[in-house]
């Protein structure tokens, strides 16, 4: 999975995914911009919840054959 597109919105609406993609926007374009204090939230809190919505969708993927 390369992009975490509008398909997940749904599933996952605590984590605000349009609003991530956004900040990822941020973070490849304009990041000089970027508050410090912002970073350390997506660090800190929303990384980590992120990181579980990963886990689940990738335990429902087949297992790599041949890889």
């Amino acid at each position: 999975m390369r992009k975490i597109g509008p398909h997940y919105d749904g599933l996952y609406p605590d984590l605000a995914l349009p609003d991530l993609r956004s900040f990822g926007s941020v973070l490849r374009h304009d990041y000089e911009s970027i508050e410090p204090s912002r970073l350390w939230v997506f660090a800190t809190v929303e990384l980590v919840a992120l990181e579980s919505m990963a886990r689940t969708e990738l335990a429902k993927q087949p297992p790599d054959v041949g890889g």
